[in-house]
């Protein structure tokens, strides 16, 4: 189990990690990492230890960060993988029907153990992202969700700037934005308010490609894609990823009254209305940053800096431990 110390509900609760420790002796292992940088080392260590399953203890953003870490071990297709509850941001594991936390995951996780087997899984559709950074070195991370610019990108940053997290995080910030966008449509004197709207509502300057074809648009209000549907608070984004085989795609330009006249759609999993948008099931997508302005795409909750180009394909599927019950145990 990859475990991060510094995390709110582990500062909150200091004697967790100790129960942890104990529960998992003699069938499993701890490992405490309070950098994004010592998840590929506890990584290494725990499959040279022979570990079938990944449990990573935090939310979507943990879990990119482990399958990152497996990615460049050329040891994807060897273990299972596990997200738990109580992140920031939950999609993956709500997606495969995982709502306990860790302690009662590992309880679960045990007697697959004990006996030697691997607890059920669902294989969950991915994408790769790949690109080219300013100073010309490549990029390329794994996941599941890509906010490459526009809305989507802007969102996140509004988002972790909150003081909590969650719904009400996600709330506040629509209704922030809702509240500046009011008072730029009403010339209301500038003020915070405003400058917020502006913030979140203002179009990144790109060249989009879907499928070989170019779009006409370069202010880009979305630029996302989507590897399956997907829960965020409220809303239900990306229906076209509903069924396998494809990604959701977005890109084009998206005011911010197009985006505050689809909230209803969002809450209910419809597909954005909007003229100068483009939203479709595909399997590639390339965008170039044009002018001064960089691509900082976000990848499952993880945001990134400082790109030129990138490319999102559809990757290989990603196998997600969802144990319904302890191994052994029948429905009388």
């Amino acid at each position: 189990m990859i475990v991060n110390p510094r995390a709110k509900k582990n500062r909150r609760r200091p004697g967790r990690i100790a129960r942890l420790c104990r529960r998992l002796e003699g069938v499993g292992a701890v490992a405490l990492t309070s950098s994004v940088a010592e998840i590929r080392p506890a990584v290494a260590q725990m499959l040279r230890e022979g570990a079938r399953v990944l449990v990573s203890d935090g939310g979507d953003g943990a879990l990119h960060q482990v399958l990152h870490a497996l990615d460049e071990l050329d040891a994807t297709d060897d273990v299972l993988v596990m997200p738990t509850g109580g992140g920031t941001i939950d999609f993956v594991a709500q997606k495969v029907g995982i709502r306990r936390r860790a302690e009662a995951l590992v309880e679960r996780l045990i007697p697959y153990a004990l006996q030697g087997q691997l607890p059920p899984h669902r294989d969950l559709p991915s994408l790769v992202v790949s690109g080219v950074r300013v100073d010309g070195r490549p990029f390329r991370r794994r996941g599941f969700a890509l906010a490459a610019g526009g809305i989507g990108q802007r969102f996140f940053e509004a988002y972790y700037r909150e003081p909590e997290s969650g719904t009400r995080a996600i709330l506040r910030v629509v209704k922030r934005g809702a509240s500046g966008q009011l008072a730029r449509a009403t010339h209301a004197p500038f003020s915070e308010r405003r400058e917020y709207a502006e913030r979140l509502f203002r179009p990144t300057h790109a060249r989009v490609t879907i499928d070989g074809e170019e779009l006409p648009a370069t202010q880009q209000g979305a630029l996302h894609a989507g590897a399956f549907d997907i829960v965020l608070g409220p809303f239900r984004v990306f229906p076209f990823a509903r069924e396998p085989g494809a990604m959701h795609l977005q890109a084009g330009e998206l005011s911010a009254w197009d985006v505050l006249s689809n909230i209803p759609r969002l809450t209910m999993g419809s597909a954005i209305r909007a003229d100068g948008l483009t939203e479709t099931r595909g399997r590639h997508m390339s965008v170039e940053a044009l002018g001064d302005e960089n691509l900082d795409p976000v990848i499952d909750g993880e945001l990134y800096f400082g790109l030129r180009s990138l490319e999102v394909r559809l990757g290989e599927p990603v196998r997600i431990a969802c144990p319904e019950r302890p191994a052994g145990r029948r429905r009388s």
